[in-house]
């Protein structure tokens, strides 16, 4: 008998958990892992990102208290090989204001 392994992407768990979770209005998981020593000759590395999101689920909360949500439901992911996680935790209201204000991780220094 042969057993099926699926084996999700990292970031497809990272965004499958926050959806599940969080019922996100807007959701942009950027893989930065290129930027970095990690990702520059495996194009396949998962371990740096940069995540934008819009929740409700944010009102009330402050960004100590968003980004310990955060990570609490990524620990999985985080303990599995993420290194660096860059976040941008808005409300809808907030994030009306600020669509055109991303930020963009830069590249490693040490590339």
């Amino acid at each position: 008998m042969t057993t099926k392994v699926s084996v999700v992407a990292v970031a497809q768990s990272i965004q499958d958990a926050l959806v599940n979770e969080l019922q996100p209005q807007h959701i942009q998981l950027i893989n930065d892992s290129g930027k970095h020593s990690s990702g520059i000759n495996n194009p396949a590395a998962e371990t740096h990102f940069t995540l934008i999101l819009v929740a409700d689920k944010f009102t009330g909360l402050s960004m100590v208290e968003r980004h310990r949500l955060i990570y609490k439901l990524l620990a999985e992911q985080m303990a599995q090989g993420v290194h660096a996680l860059s976040l941008q935790l808005h409300t809808q209201a907030e994030w009306g204001d600020k669509k055109k204000a991303i930020i963009t991780s830069p590249a490693c220094a040490n590339l």
